[in-house]
């Protein structure tokens, strides 16, 4: 048999199957997992002839004169085993037609066995025919699997506040459907393998070394620390600080958007911090990554606080990022070195992280809506990149409201600024500097310089220099503008308006004043 089953197990799966085709017998799917089953069915059915002669000294050694006796014999005790099913039909094979139809539903109606069980089901089924009609009744109780040492040992661990559960006793099972069972009967319980029974009982109890659940994202980087002596007070100390770190879930989308971002774009300090050291997940999401609290374009609370002109909450939120204290809540066991890489790691994601629209940051952000206060927070901190580009190829200085030197005099009322700007261009001299080669004549064409410093609009509301001081109540701006001969009193904004249009009462007089002095 041993030459048969060599030989078989050098054939492909397609040759293995023409064999079977040859023998006349069924064969299932051959796979990694149930080829040795069919190598060993095929073979006793190839070497049969050879396998006949034991039987037949079995037969004589106990004294059984007639074979048709021995036979029924072998099939009354093979079916009272619960796992010999296959090897009835193969010691029937030869004699009796009801063990050919079983041989050849063999895979079918009693299933695939793995390589052990049928091994231990040969063994007890050879034990149960030497011992002869006598020894029939103590194999109708199978104690094979009793004797056999289990593979692995479960351990479940029942969550830190099920007070029962941790106190009743070392929940390990040696079969996994018992374990996952135990797990479903404890809410929140984990469980996992071992090879040994101290293993798991230490897992059980919560004293072992720390083993995430498969759906946390990050495991703890210490282990239980070496040369730590261990006592119940400490172990309890432990093993609550390591529950603590794991009872932090994720929210869900609609606490992010209703309660983290509302916070935020309403600058409601409090409610965020409360919100943020109850569960340090509202900022800290899988893979130390920040969270998403607007899908789609998928910004952050930074991108939020910059868009909303929130500087404090933005302020706050970097403190908070960068107190220790903080991130321990999530890493208890963490030592300082991989806590301040940690730290490090998570708040220049929110300082630099573009978003899915535009691939802006919270820096793009801040300029692009005009927000002095929280472009002044995020420039103050080293680990801020302020030229990261977006998908326009612009930098953050670049992406603003567009403002140039005479927007921002006209909207501070700064009159002699604006008079010495228009001076200062003007001078032939000035020019020079930049372009000392240059001819007369080209000079005073660059000269004109001053046109668009007088007449360009701004990115945002696409507005004048003269639209910003008669919006902001400027009627000395308005004078040293309208005297210039080459400004345009008659632009408009995105909105139609001309400068005379974007003022109160007291700003229109202002401009109307200034556009009769000037004429």
């Amino acid at each position: 048999m041993e030459a048969v089953l060599s030989r078989l197990r050098g054939l492909s799966a397609d040759e293995l199957r023409e064999e079977f085709a040859r023998a006349d017998l069924k064969c299932g799917p051959i796979t990694a997992t149930t080829r040795a089953t069919f190598e060993r069915k095929l073979a006793r059915v190839l070497a049969g002839p050879d396998i006949s002669a034991p039987e037949s000294d079995i037969n004589s050694s106990e004294g059984i004169s007639d074979s048709a006796t021995s036979v029924a014999d072998h099939i009354n005790l093979v079916s009272c085993a619960t796992s010999a099913a296959a090897t009835s039909a193969l010691l029937t094979s030869s004699s009796t037609p009801e063990a050919a139809s079983e041989e050849l539903d063999f895979g079918y109606g009693v299933g695939l066995n793995p390589p052990e069980e049928e091994e231990i089901s040969v063994k007890a089924t050879s034990n149960s025919c030497a011992e002869g009609s006598n020894s029939q009744s103590k194999t109708e109780t199978p104690s094979t699997p009793a004797q056999v040492s289990p593979t692995f040992y479960y351990g479940v661990c029942p969550p830190w506040e099920d007070v029962l559960s941790r106190n009743e006793r070392a929940h390990v099972y040696t079969d996994k459907k018992e374990a996952l069972q135990a797990v479903k009967m404890m809410k929140g319980a984990r469980f996992k393998a071992f090879p040994n029974r101290e293993d798991a009982e230490k897992f059980a109890k919560g004293i072992c070394d720390y083993f995430p659940s498969p759906n946390k994202s990050t495991p703890c980087a210490s282990p239980v620390k070496p040369g730590l002596v261990i006592s119940k007070d400490n172990m309890e100390v432990d093993t609550i600080n390591r529950e603590r770190a794991n009872s932090f879930k994720s929210p869900r989308t609609q606490d992010l958007t209703a309660k983290l971002r509302k916070a935020v774009e309403k600058g409601d300090e409090v409610a965020f911090s409360e919100l943020v050291w109850s569960n340090p997940r509202y900022l800290i999401g899988s893979g130390d990554n920040p969270t998403i609290v607007q899908e789609g374009c998928r910004y952050n609370v930074m991108h939020v606080a910059a868009k909303e002109n929130q500087a404090g909450i933005t302020q706050l939120l970097l403190d908070t990022l960068e107190n220790p204290e903080f991130m321990r809540l999530m890493y208890p066991d963490d030592q300082e070195a991989m806590l301040q890489k940690r730290i490090r790691y998570i708040v220049d994601l929110y300082l630099n992280t573009p978003d899915k629209a535009g691939f802006e940051t919270p820096l793009h952000f801040a300029c692009k809506f005009g927000c002095p206060e929280v472009v002044n927070v995020l420039c103050s901190h080293p680990d801020l990149d302020k030229n990261c580009k977006n998908k326009d190829g612009q930098r953050p200085c670049d992406e603003g409201c567009r403002y140039n030197v005479m927007h921002v005099a006209a909207k501070e009322n700064q009159a002699g600024i604006t008079q010495l700007l228009l001076d200062t261009l003007e001078n032939p001299e000035f020019m020079r500097l930049m372009y000392p080669d240059d001819q007369e004549a080209m000079l005073q064409k660059r000269i004109r310089i001053v046109d668009l410093y007088l007449n360009t609009p701004d990115k945002a509301g696409f507005e004048t220099p003269l639209h910003f001081a008669c919006k902001f109540g400027c009627p000395e701006v308005v004078n040293v503008l309208c005297s210039h001969p080459d400004l345009d009193k008659n632009c408009k904004n995105k909105d139609g308006q001309r400068p005379c249009d974007g003022g109160d009462g007291q700003h229109s007089k202002a401009d109307g004043g200034a556009h009769s002095n000037s004429t």
